[in-house]
């Protein structure tokens, strides 16, 4: 592997590992609360109700695109959305006061900066909440399920349909882009995320881009719903699916490095988290 491919692959993994363990130490907390436990047990999802609710999301997205050319619109909603992730997130280790004052803190940098070091923090801190909230709900084998399935879905939006890149790109080109920037070195951070966003457009056109990786919400957030949804069989289970999804990534990326095309990136991820799951089933 070349020695600039290493370096990517290194910060990339990096990412991953730091956001993944971020969210399994944030849903243990939340489990340590014996009130917010009960509450959970209380609480139910069905494997259709999920892939409904994603399909109807995925639509309504891809028509406000269609239909909707000015960023206003998707500044407002998407801010929003990411300013209660942020809290939420928050909420799990500070008191609520300091919560909301380190969300707005976050945003008012974001704001004035607009760079890829705290458009990864917001991300970051959203897909934690969102992958706690689902994952503590879930059971392992739905998660496996809903892994398989969503890997099959992956292949058809990116590589049949095209509507997942559209939909990624779309909303890059009106000044949203969901995915963690990983920079080819830390000077990268500070760049505006506007020029991220023109390399993530550029690469969804087949265009040679050696400035950025990224790492999609949905690839970070399905093996993290998956690890949390694993922690009641113990923390190492957990672990192992992270570490599972980590070899995915290494070989998506191995697989990139040769064809700078846009690739579904969950089916290795997925595969990855099931057998780490399958082989803890052995040891614990």
């Amino acid at each position: 592997m070349e020695k600039h491919n290493l370096k990517l692959l290194l910060v990339l993994l990096g990412s991953y590992l730091v956001c993944q363990f971020f969210g399994l130490a944030s849903a243990k907390k939340i489990l340590d609360r014996p009130e917010v436990r009960a509450q959970i047990a209380a609480e139910s999802i069905s494997i259709p109700h999920l892939v409904i609710s994603l399909a109807v999301v995925t639509l309504f997205i891809l028509l406000f695109l269609k239909f909707v050319k000015h960023r206003v619109p998707y500044k407002i909603f998407f801010g929003i959305f990411f300013f209660l992730g942020v809290f939420y997130t928050l909420s799990i280790w500070l008191p609520i006061v300091f919560s909301l004052a380190g969300t707005i803190l976050l945003f008012y940098f974001y704001r004035r900066y607009h760079n890829v070091v705290f458009h990864n923090l917001i991300i970051g801190l959203t897909i934690v909440w969102a992958s706690c909230l689902l994952g503590l709900i879930m059971s392992p084998w739905q998660m496996v399920i809903v892994l398989i399935l969503f890997s099959i879905y992956d292949v058809i939006a990116v590589r049949l349909t095209g509507h997942m890149v559209k939909m990624f790109t779309g909303l890059a080109e009106r000044g949203v882009t969901l995915a963690l920037i990983i920079p080819t070195t830390f000077s990268n951070l500070g760049k505006p995320v506007e020029e991220a966003g023109i390399t993530l457009i550029r690469r969804a056109r087949s265009l040679p881009v050696r400035e950025w990786l990224f790492l999609g919400t949905g690839d970070i957030a399905l093996p993290m719903v998956f690890a949390v949804s694993v922690l009641e069989e113990g923390i190492w289970p957990s672990i192992l699916v992270i570490i599972g999804a980590a070899f995915g990534i290494i070989f998506i990326h191995s697989v990139l490095a040769r064809n700078r095309k846009p690739l579904p990136a969950l089916p290795s991820l997925a595969a990855g988290a099931i057998l780490g799951w399958m082989i803890s089933k052995i040891f614990y």
